[in-house]
């Protein structure tokens, strides 16, 4: 048998004593999404976030770049 307690604890740099629940698994989505742009478009968007206005100028920069 497996015995379940909840243990409570207060983190005093978290707010109104929270921590975090699981949203360090989120930190290797951004290189993750501009690495799976790269491989689809062909171009690399560097900076975050990822819109459409900056997805068309690396677009166009590239474009711009290859046809010089």
């Amino acid at each position: 048998n497996i015995d379940v307690q909840i243990v409570e604890s207060i983190d005093p740099n978290g707010p109104f004593g929270a921590k975090e629940a699981g949203e360090g698994s989120l930190s290797g989505f951004p290189g993750a999404l501009v690495n799976a742009i790269a491989d689809a478009m062909g171009v690399r968007v560097t900076e975050l976030p990822v819109t459409p206005d900056r997805l068309m100028a690396a677009i166009e920069a590239y474009e711009k770049e290859r046809a010089a």
